[in-house]
């Protein structure tokens, strides 16, 4: 079986109450042109909890093992509706993990 591989600058995530679907795509070469998709993954509402936590877990252990930390544009969390302080508190607030 051939493993896919893509790029994907752009995200979108669609919720139903049976799971989730998300569509990884390629943002448009020009303005004329339509963003692609390039794939797209549906995820139990369950596997899209413990991946959120891992990736979580495995973005802070690398930023604290390099001192290299990965910051995200204030005009991007707008854009996205999220809070500058909602943002904060995610990365900071969750405990240190054993494993």
């Amino acid at each position: 079986m051939d493993i896919f591989e893509a790029y994907s600058d752009l995200f979108e995530v669609t919720i139903n109450p049976y799971g989730m679907v998300i569509n990884f795509n390629l943002s448009p070469a020009s303005p004329r042109s339509d963003t692609i998709t390039v794939g797209r993954i549906r995820l139990s509402w369950e596997m899209g909890k413990v991946l959120t936590f891992m990736m979580q877990r495995l973005i802070k252990k690398r930023e604290t093992e390099t001192g290299v930390s990965y910051p995200i544009p204030a005009d991007v969390l707008n854009s996205l509706q999220i809070a500058k302080e909602d943002w904060d508190a995610l990365w900071t607030s969750p405990p240190k993990f054993k494993g």
